[in-house]
């Protein structure tokens, strides 16, 4: 949390609120500077009276409650199909902690050249890195994010019906094409089923920590943020993959009381494996969820576009299937194996009860 805070300029502020005020289609994208200023609350604020979209980054998801209706979901090419359709629509997108990355900025494509836009950033070089803003805010985000939401005066909520009427339609829509998948009894079991089934266990007090490559899109997609806040953790710049039990071990540390989730592929999974014994020896309240599809998936996927083959993405042959379940079981953990979408309930009961 920042020690010493500083806001834009108040003409600055006034004309960022004169441009909200007249956009038709507006969007905000919080990244996940909203977390780095203790601002989660700040930003539903003004998301509350924005009157537009609003999506988040990965870092950023938890700047506002996902079940608002405002809210869809995640931008990034691993994300909310809603948001990637959504955010092109927008005349005008407010950049509130973020550093438009490849991934939120879909590749570099955002924003588009008849996209007006607002940045706010404490980093100076942030400002104007990959396009020029319309209107830089230089300054503390929750010290922004305050000023900006007093500055719009009364709530736009509202005011832009054809706009909010489209938001929902599309939101709905995405909904809709995932719940087949969240709902499916298909073996292998499908990852947005897993999802689905921690979704209806995570409480507000669990801290969901993501390792890097698809784990991350599997999350973003299917564990809606209940409230604003920080409660999940992912890989994004200080860590690759590997991250996710390391990153428990920290959180634990940080939240003893907390119950850490963690997910991951088998491949991110097999990097730091060895700090399984570190969970057991403080005896840390962490639950690792490990998709296994014997692969690197992600490193397959980039050779099949660039190579038309696959070199060394394999993680499983006729000669040899790793455990991860017995290698948990081995380090002085519970390890159990789950191939069937009827076994996750009572596992996760078991794995509840035991922590």
């Amino acid at each position: 949390i920042p020690f010493l805070r500083s806001t834009a300029p108040r003409e600055a502020i006034a004309e960022a609120a004169a441009l909200i005020r007249r956009a038709k289609r507006p969007a905000v994208v919080f990244g996940g500077g909203v977390h780095g200023s203790d601002a989660a609350d700040d930003a539903t604020t003004l998301a509350d009276r924005f009157g537009g979209l609003v999506v988040t980054s990965l870092s950023g998801k938890g700047s506002v409650p996902e079940t608002r209706p405002y809210a869809a979901g995640v931008l990034n090419p691993l994300g909310s199909w809603a948001a990637i359709e959504l955010i092109q629509e927008a005349d005008l997108i407010v950049w509130c902690g973020s550093k438009v990355s490849q991934n939120t900025g879909m590749n570099w494509s955002l924003p588009k050249p008849d996209q007006a836009t607002i940045t706010i950033d404490c980093d100076p070089m942030e400002h104007g890195r990959t396009f020029r803003p319309t209107v830089p805010l230089l300054g503390d985000v929750r010290e922004i994010l305050r000023d900006l939401t007093a500055a719009l005066g009364d709530s736009m909520t509202g005011t832009r019906p054809d706009w909010e009427a489209r938001i929902a339609a599309v939101i709905a829509q995405g909904e809709a094409e995932k719940a087949e998948d969240m709902a499916s009894n298909q073996i292998p079991v499908l990852p947005p089923r897993v999802m689905a089934e921690l979704a209806s266990r995570i409480t507000d007090a669990d801290i969901v920590v993501s390792d890097a490559s698809f784990s991350a899109g599997w999350i973003a997609g299917f564990i809606p943020a209940k409230f604003a806040g920080r409660q999940f953790l992912f890989a994004r710049g200080q860590g690759g993959l590997g991250y996710s039990v390391p990153g428990a071990i920290g959180a634990a540390a940080t939240r003893p009381e907390a119950r850490i989730v963690t997910v991951a592929g088998d491949g991110a999974f097999s990097y730091t494996i060895g700090e399984l014994a570190t969970l057991a020896q403080y005896n840390q309240r962490v639950v690792n969820v490990v998709i296994n599809n014997g692969k690197l998936g992600w490193i397959q996927l980039w050779q099949e576009l660039y190579f038309g083959n696959v070199q060394s993405a394999a993680l499983e042959s006729q000669h040899a299937t790793p455990g991860y379940a017995a290698a948990g079981t081995a380090l002085g953990l519970l390890g159990i194996y789950v191939d069937k979408p009827d076994e996750i309930p009572p596992v996760q009961a078991e794995v509840q009860a035991e922590i």
